[in-house]
């Protein structure tokens, strides 16, 4: 209800919004768009898609909600299975390593999409590789926290 009355003060009425008149959400709404923005996507050329992200679909951004997203949970899961195999293979090899998880990703059903103004789009495989070859290269051990605070800094024994 504090969610509807902060909509409100935006000029924004009680019927434009999916709740029934109990102040509950109106699940068939959000289902008839849903089904509606799925048909939308099917008649639209792949660059300008609006899609509704899925389960399997792995989100590019920042934040909780990409974070958090069943699909990057799921991506970040396949990388840590193939993680001991990049890092011990030639640069050329990696390429391959990277190739395997676009396929699983793409097999399970999933997408790498990005959000715009128009809301979400899929990315080319190209920036699929490049976001799944940075995943793998933050897995590294970060690097050690340095203090700015002289303080805390011990001599190291001999020096």
């Amino acid at each position: 209800m504090e969610c509807l009355d902060n909509l409100l003060t935006f000029g924004i009425p009680k019927s434009a919004l999916p709740f029934t008149a109990s102040g509950d959400v109106d699940r068939s709404y959000i289902r008839d768009w849903i089904r509606i923005q799925v048909k939308n996507e099917a008649k639209a050329p792949l660059s300008s898609r609006v899609i509704v992200p899925g389960n399997r679909d792995v989100l590019m951004g920042r934040g909780k909600r990409v974070l958090e997203s069943p699909g990057n949970v799921h991506f970040r899961y396949l990388l840590q299975l193939h993680r001991n195999q990049y890092e011990a293979v030639s640069k050329f090899e990696k390429t391959l390593v990277i190739e395997v998880i676009l396929q699983k990703i793409k097999e399970s059903g999933g997408r790498f999409l990005t959000q715009g103004d128009d809301g979400w789009t899929e990315v080319d495989d190209d920036l699929a590789r490049n976001k799944i070859g940075h995943a793998f290269r933050n897995l590294r051990t970060p690097p050690p926290f340095i203090s700015r605070n002289p303080a805390l800094h011990k001599e190291a024994p001999g020096a």
